[in-house]
């Protein structure tokens, strides 16, 4: 059940084992140097509660919000507002945290706030399926210095059927 005042929300959930220390998967979460290898085209943040952030992507999507909390080498999180149906706007957070675990790390991010209504519903699974990406990225740029993403990202190609 909601809290009084509350709108019921949905939240993704992710969570994935990195063999790296979990220093230098923080630094990958956090700097734009090297959120520029396995997230986005271009990045700028300020790594202080409340600080802004800019993140643009490959195919030129631009986004910008505010840093909410940052407790170094443990976790950051953002404020991430997506646009959905009939132009509506859900004010959601990104959390990445990070945790030790044998010789590498446990990389989390939690993206909570969805409305829980049936519209909302394919931004959800949009959000998921992008984080499952990229955490899957973060994870083979920090192994094996692999960068999944397509150099056609963004470009969108149709296949016309043989006759």
């Amino acid at each position: 059940m909601a809290k009084p005042g509350r709108r019921p929300s949905r939240t993704v959930r992710q969570r994935l084992f990195i063999r790296a220390p979990p220093e230098k998967v923080f630094r990958a979460l956090s700097e734009p140097d090297r959120l520029v290898k396995w997230f986005l085209k271009d990045a700028e943040i300020s790594l202080r509660k409340q600080g802004k952030y800019a993140f643009t992507w490959e195919d030129g999507y631009h986004h910008e919000g505010r840093v909410t909390e940052v407790i170094r080498g443990e976790s950051i999180s953002f404020s991430w507002e997506y646009e959905g149906p009939d132009h509506e706007v859900a004010k959601t957070k990104v959390r990445f945290t990070v945790a030790p675990k044998n010789k590498g790390a446990i990389v989390s991010v939690v993206n909570s706030g969805f409305p829980k209504h049936e519209k909302w519903v394919d931004t959800l699974v949009g959000s998921a399926s992008g984080w499952t990406f990229y955490l899957l990225n973060l994870k083979s740029v920090l192994e094996t210095g692999h960068d999944l993403r397509s150099k056609h990202q963004g470009r969108y190609f149709v296949v016309s059927p043989r006759e």
